[in-house]
């Protein structure tokens, strides 16, 4: 295999590939380059607000389930 044809797939593995790799690059840039960074909080509060809906709603369809066996 010639060298130029490892170059190329070297190239095309360690490039940023799918949704998450570009907000990721995005939100990058935001901070580095000192832009507004709300939007990045909120939906940072958003996600944990989130994660503590669904750990409340399971404790509460635990203890149903529970409560029903007895």
């Amino acid at each position: 295999m010639p060298s130029g044809a490892r170059r190329g797939r070297r190239a095309v593995a360690a490039g940023p590939q799918g949704a998450d790799s570009r907000v990721a690059i995005i939100a990058t840039r935001a901070l580095l380059d000192g832009g507004d960074t709300r939007s990045l909080y909120a939906a940072g509060l958003a996600g944990i607000g989130l994660c503590l809906a669904l750990a409340v709603g399971l404790r509460l369809l635990t203890r149903t389930v529970r409560s029903g066996e007895r």
